[in-house]
């Protein structure tokens, strides 16, 4: 009994472990397509889901020609999902709170530009000339 309950947590943590790192992938590839073409679009979707599928099928089990065989059709099948979902995406993104996004964004910039951490450093560094001074 021990034995099974065992398997069945090993099997739920080592499950977790690859959807998370799947999860992972997707997100990141999907957020670095963005940053790199600057834009959110639908392009970005279809590219991390068929990195992602691609990455998927390489990891199942069997020979190599079969593993390359899956990351083929797992790319294949993962663009062909991306499509609609990327456009699901943009068309949901223009009709909600975009503009209110994109005035967060430029107010978290303007803070970016005033170094309130620096401003602090400096403060503290005057504040310690100034007591070695009037010692």
């Amino acid at each position: 009994m021990e034995e099974k309950v065992l398997r069945i947590s090993r099997g739920t943590v080592i499950g977790g472990a690859k959807l998370g790192v799947f999860t992972g992938l997707y997100c990141a590839t999907e957020q670095y397509m963005a940053l790199y073409r600057n834009t959110h679009d639908t392009l970005n979707v279809v590219a991390a889901g068929s990195l992602t599928a691609a990455t998927f099928g390489l990891i199942l089990p069997g020979s190599m020609t079969w593993r390359l065989r899956s990351a083929f059709l797992g790319s294949v099948i993962g663009a062909t999902l991306g499509v609609p979902l990327g456009l699901l995406q943009s068309f949901l993104a223009k009709y909600s709170n975009a503009p209110e996004i994109e005035k967060e964004t430029k107010q978290q910039v303007s803070v970016q530009e005033h170094d309130s951490v620096g401003d602090a450093i400096r403060r503290l560094e005057d504040r310690v000339s100034s007591q070695k001074s009037g010692n």
